[in-house]
């Protein structure tokens, strides 16, 4: 049997689209727009250097997190309120 990605939500959170999906071997993911463009940037050392291109606002990402508490901070990290954030865990059956 393959492996496969559950819906547990999809509506609007936080005046952003968000889907969730649970993965059937355990983990998250949210599906969402980016809320701001990113200007994008370059860093590295002597050895390596990466870029991150430019992106618009409205791109859709998708952000992940094994666990819920992952999922949160990442949702937080991309921009979402602690509330909206709250919101969207809270979304997800214990």
């Amino acid at each position: 049997m393959a492996d496969s990605w559950e819906t547990i939500f999809d509506g609007a959170i936080g005046g952003r689209t968000v889907r969730i999906e649970k993965y059937d071997e355990g983990g998250y993911h949210v599906l969402t727009t980016q809320d701001k463009d990113d200007m994008g940037s370059t860093h590295g050392d002597e050895s390596l250097i990466a870029t991150i291109l430019p992106t618009d606002c409205g791109r859709q990402i998708c952000i992940d997190g094994g666990t819920t508490s992952e999922l949160y901070a990442g949702l937080v990290s991309n921009g979402f309120s602690e509330r909206s954030a709250s919101e969207i865990v809270g979304k997800i059956p214990a």
